[in-house]
């Protein structure tokens, strides 16, 4: 069995990563985006991003863009 933090996401958990990434870390909005569906979207948020494999991905995905950027630590 894969450890958790690599094991493959789901369509909506990707989808889920690229809309969190690309709304300034707006959980509940980026769930709406993904096509979860709901009264407790923030509740769903949070627990997705305390997933290892999102939380891997998240992390990823946010560094990848920093780099595409060209941002640095130092403003």
């Amino acid at each position: 069995m894969q450890p958790t933090e690599d094991r493959e996401l789901t369509l909506k958990q990707k989808l889920f990563v690229e809309a969190y990434v690309s709304s300034d870390g707006n959980l509940t909005e980026a769930a709406r985006k993904a096509g979860y569906k709901g009264n407790n979207l923030n509740k769903v948020a949070s627990e997705l991003k305390t997933k290892p494999n999102v939380k891997k991905a998240i992390d990823e995905l946010t560094a990848k863009r920093i780099k595409e950027l060209n941002v640095t630590k130092e403003y």
